[in-house]
């Protein structure tokens, strides 16, 4: 492969399409507010394996019922049908939001016995008042699809961010290896979306790698081996290590493949 070939592509497509941000205006600003970064790191647990269509539907959702922020999302007292124990807030005699959905090994610990194991369920009003806002929260988010294991990967990343760093903003401060390697120890959050979290709403330089960019690869044949961790090594060392052309990239990659006006995202 020629050295300066993903370069050379990236600059192809920029003049092919222009700046990205007028297709992706929120996730591609240069100045974030708060608001926006919460934004599209909801969206981006949203949008795993389903159409940006339907996330909008339930960003949209979560909007109306003023819940569109990592807080918020953490304050509901969730209660899983899947297993999860009770993630009360954090009281005394009661359970820290983090222990129930955060482990870095992901394992049942003396601390949080009930770790993807046997659930706690108190009795009595109190948790049928909770089912209640289980139930109204899985609905909003719903359009999305997978509204069983959704409503635990946003009540995950919301607590871990809360509990330990207040927002995101806080969560900017570590270093990046580190900041990664806690995502990718939340529930339900992979490489495509730890990356996509740490690209677009922590403005962090890590290129993120989907079925687009492998499209890409083959097309042009960059590379024979699509995996993801080489494939985001080969183009972060073929690359200027920037936040804003990785961005600018990733996105005109997708825009490329899905047409102009297929691919706008613009976050409610």
């Amino acid at each position: 492969m020629n050295k300066n070939k993903i370069y050379q592509l990236y600059s192809q497509l920029y003049e092919k399409h222009g700046d990205p941000a007028v297709f992706w205006p929120q996730w591609c600003a240069k100045n974030k507010t708060e608001a926006t970064r919460e934004l599209v790191a909801i969206g981006a647990i949203l949008t795993q394996r389903t159409s940006w269509h339907n996330a909008d539907l339930a960003l949209e959702n979560l909007k109306k019922e003023n819940l569109l922020s990592l807080e918020k999302i953490a304050k509901v007292n969730y209660i899983s049908r899947a297993g999860l124990s009770d993630p009360r807030p954090a009281t005394k005699g009661g359970t820290p939001l983090e222990s129930c959905f955060y482990s870095p090994k992901a394992k049942k610990t003396s601390a949080n016995p009930n770790f993807f194991g046997k659930p706690s369920r108190p009795k009595g009003r109190g948790f049928t008042e909770r089912l209640k806002k289980l139930n109204a929260f899985t609905e909003l988010i719903r359009p999305a699809g997978f509204y069983q294991s959704k409503p635990k990967r946003l009540f995950s990343l919301a607590s871990f961010i809360v509990n330990n760093y207040g927002n995101l903003t806080g969560f900017m401060k570590e270093k990046l290896n580190v900041a990664r390697e806690k995502l990718l120890g939340l529930y339900g959050i992979g490489p495509e979306t730890a990356d996509t979290i740490l690209l677009y709403a922590l403005d962090r330089p890590t290129f993120v790698i989907d079925a687009y960019t492998q499209k890409l690869v083959k097309k042009e044949k960059i590379a024979k081996n699509l995996e993801y961790n080489y494939l985001k090594q080969l183009f972060e060392e073929n690359l200027p290590k920037d936040t804003i052309l990785f961005q600018s990239f990733h996105t005109l990659i997708i825009v490329d493949q899905k047409g102009r006006e297929g691919s706008m995202m613009r976050i409610v």
